[in-house]
Order: structure tokens, then sequence, then C-alpha cells
């Protein structure tokens, strides 16, 4: 019977248990705001890349490429409308949003929405988005608050004198996330291996071990 629980959601999870959407998750992750968009912008494509793959998967067949043309499609619809929207915070996400249209945490999470009903592909894009979307955002709010003495750009005057530069800087990424991953391993042990097309072309899985 599946595990339905909490802590299994979150071992199951791409970006705490396979990396994928580490690259996003770190580059974006100096600043609370980009971190909530990105987060934001993952959940919604990830819920409109899963109803419509899950909708044509009779047509579509399981295609790698198939994936990958819906997945952009919706990268750029949601680019679009953050640029228009938010001007503010577009900026501060870069190449990074367009990147999202090739991340295997996008792949990975349209493959598992074939194998279910609709409930479960939609269901499995929030889990995952919200997920993604909290690890984003702790993994800033740590960074920007040490590393830069402000939370969402709004100064810590209390902590100006004892910032970790380092935290803001690009190396900061990889440390706190390898602190977050840590900590997330040590409450929830990951359970089984990862499986999937998406999976082994990462390196991942049975097929994927050296």
């Amino acid at each position: 019977m599946r595990d339905n629980s909490l802590s299994a959601a979150l071992t199951r999870k791409p970006v705490l248990l396979l990396f994928l959407g580490a690259c996003p998750a770190m580059a974006l992750s100096a600043n609370v705001l980009s971190a909530l968009a990105v987060g934001i912008a993952a959940l919604l494509v990830l819920l409109l890349s899963n109803l419509v793959l899950w909708l044509l998967r009779g047509i579509l067949g399981g295609s790698v490429l198939a994936k990958l043309v819906v997945a952009a499609c919706f990268v750029s619809a949601v680019q679009m409308l953050m640029n228009a929207f938010l001007p503010s915070v577009y900026p501060m996400m870069g190449v990074y949003l367009a990147v999202m249209a090739v991340s295997m945490l996008l792949l990975h999470e349209a493959e598992t929405a074939e194998e279910g009903g609709l409930g479960a592909a939609l269901g499995g894009a929030v889990v995952t988005g919200l997920i993604f979307t909290a690890a984003v955002v702790v993994m800033a709010a740590v960074r920007e608050v040490f590393g830069s003495a402000s939370f969402a750009g709004i100064p810590i005057a209390a902590l100006k004198n004892y910032t970790v530069p380092l935290l803001a800087q690009a190396p900061g990424g990889f440390i706190v996330f390898a602190f977050l991953l840590a900590v997330l391993n040590r409450l929830c042990p990951a359970k089984g291996e990862p499986a999937g097309q998406i999976c082994e072309a990462a390196g991942l899985g049975p097929d994927g071990e050296e």
C-alpha cells in the first residue's frame, strides 16, 4: 500500500531526493522574493503540464520530446505573464526561469502524471510544486538573512555587522542546500529507488548506478 504521509511525500519528491531542479533552487535562493516567484512559476507549470499530458497521454505515447514541448510552452507563457505583471521580480530570475523548460524536475513529474488518474496527476503536481517552493524559500530565507542582513529586501539592522557574505554568493547555495538535505535525510530517510526514463537519463536509479 502506498504511504501518503508527509514524510513519504518529502522523501519521494525530486528536488529533495533526486536533486532534479537543483539548478534553479540554488541559483534563485539568494533572495526570498525571487525564490517565491520561481516556486509559484514551477507550481503553475507543473499543474498545467500534468493536466495537458494526462489528457493527451493516449496520443503522445510517453514521448520525452512531447513532454519537453508541453513544458516549454507553459514555461514561456508563465515567463511572459511574470514579465507583464511582476516587472520588479522578473529580472531577478534571469535565464533560470527559461531553463525550467528543460528541467528534469518538470519532466520527472510529467512522466509520473501519466501513470495514474487525473487526481493523482494534479495532486502530484501540487505536492511537488509546494515542496519545491518551500525548499527554495527556506534556502532563500537563510541565505538572505544571514548573508545580506535582510528579508525580502527589507534590511535587518541588528544583523548588519554579523553577516556571512559567502552565503549570498553562488557557493552559499550549495552550502545551504547541503545542510537542508542533511537535515531532511536525518528526519525523513529516503525509501526505495528512483525509477523512470527521466531518472535513468539523469544517471539515477538502478540502471544509472555505477
